[in-house]
This record gives structure tokens, C-alpha cells and sequence, in this order.
């Protein structure tokens, strides 16, 4: 292998936060099917991909039972489905340009790179993470990915409002934040035509700011009021 394929695979230890000590792992998880018979390799990711959908599946899981209290066993089975959804693995990819890293065939390169692809690598990552870091690593790496759509976890106004919303609308909630001046700007969307926004000096803060007013925003509408 030379040199700069290495380097492109320090690169991708970098954003995975783990350091592999079987690189064989690493390289089979960004392997693309097309890449693997242009070449004639006896792997790809698929094997990986299947481990890493279980794997994740279990993780989200404790995720939502740490931190949805309150919610139902049904509520936090549509969220997690949505969580764990192929335009959430695709949106993860494109958040750390992982889908840079697939090694696939030259019939591929030709053009855009397809839906499946994006989320799949996500899966094998996360299950050659496991394999050669164990489940600790693959824990904070699920973490570090998923548990942002989450909130911030605990009794918080973005907790309280993500509950809410799952109550009152079945979907989540949007924050579109942004940073003007000196103070960050936020609106947050629970359902079509129900909005609020908060300003703070923070991200975190002006996100908590925006679910705040929304739920007192909310419970009017919902209650009538």
C-alpha cells in the first residue's frame, strides 16, 4: 500500500475518534461491492454492514432508555426508527464526508454515488469500530452520532419539548441555528406551522431558549387555550 493511502486512512481514524489495530477491518468497512469485483477481492462491507445494523440497533436502544423518559414503548420504537433510518445514516455520512473514504469501482466514480452506499457505510463502520475496539468504542463513536438528535439529555426544555412533540405531532423536533454578531439565533419546528425562536450566547443555549417558548407555545395551542 503507499503512503497515501494510509494517510487517507489516518484521516478516516481521525473522524472515527479510534485508532484501528487491524486496518483490514477498516479498509473491508469502506469496500464497495463494485470495488471488490473490479479488483477481485474475496470482501466487502456487506458482512460488516449486517453486524453494524444490529449493533445499532441495540446502542439507539439504550440511548432512548437513558434518555426519553416518559415515553412509551411505541414512541420510542417510531423514534428510533427514525433515528436509525437510512436518511439519518445518510445524513451522518455527509456530516464527516465518510462517503469520500468508499473505495468503490470506476464505473461508480462516473457518477453521483447512490442512497445505499451513504447509509451502509455507516453500519460497517460502526461494527469494524466494535470489532477491533470492542463495544466501548463502538459506544462513544454511536454516542458522539446519534445522541445529538436527542437533545442534550435530562429534564430540560429540549427534552421536555422532544417528548412533547412526540406526544402531539409523532415527529421531532428542527432546529435551524445560526450565528449573528455576537449571539447564536434559533428556531425550532415541532409541526407545520408551529415554530419558535430564542437567542443566546451559546448554541445550547439559545436551542433551550427556542424549546422553552415553544412549549409554552405549544400547550396553548394544544390545549385550546
Amino acid at each position: 500500500m503507499s503512503l497515501r493511502f494510509f494517510e487517507y486512512l489516518d484521516s478516516l481514524e481521525a473522524i472515527l475518534g479510534h485508532s484501528f489495530r487491524d486496518r483490514t477491518l477498516l479498509i473491508e468497512a469502506i469496500t464497495h461491492g463494485s470495488f471488490r469485483a473490479e479488483h477481485q477481492l474475496d470482501f466487502d462491507y456487506e458482512r460488516l454492514e449486517f453486524l453494524g445494523d444490529a449493533l445499532l440497533q441495540a446502542e439507539v436502544s439504550e440511548i432512548l432508555f437513558r434518555n426519553s423518559r416518559g415515553l412509551s414503548q411505541g414512541e420510542m420504537t417510531r423514534l428510533r426508527t427514525q433515528m436509525v433510518s437510512g436518511d439519518a445514516l445518510r445524513r451522518i455520512t455527509s456530516r464527516y464526508g465518510l462517503g469520500s473514504f468508499l473505495l468503490v469501482g470506476e464505473g461508480m466514480k462516473l457518477g453521483h454515488l447512490p442512497k445505499g452506499p451513504k447509509a451502509d457505510v455507516v453500519e460497517a463502520l460502526l461494527a469494524a469500530v466494535y470489532l477491533d475496539g470492542g463495544g466501548g468504542a463502538l459506544k462513544k463513536l454511536v454516542e458522539e452520532w446519534f445522541e445529538p438528535s436527542l437533545g442534550d439529555g435530562g429534564p430540560d426544555a429540549k427534552t421536555a419539548l422532544q417528548e412533547f412533540c412526540l406526544r402531539a405531532t409523532k415527529c421531532l423536533p428542527v432546529y435551524d441555528t445560526i450565528l449573528k454578531q455576537d449571539s447564536f439565533h434559533s428556531q425550532v419546528t415541532c409541526s407545520e406551522g408551529l415554530s419558535a425562536t430564542g437567542t443566546g450566547r451559546s448554541k445550547k443555549e439559545a436551542e433551550q431558549m427556542a424549546a422553552k417558548k415553544a412549549l409554552e407555545l405549544f400547550f396553548q395551542v394544544f390545549s385550546g387555550g
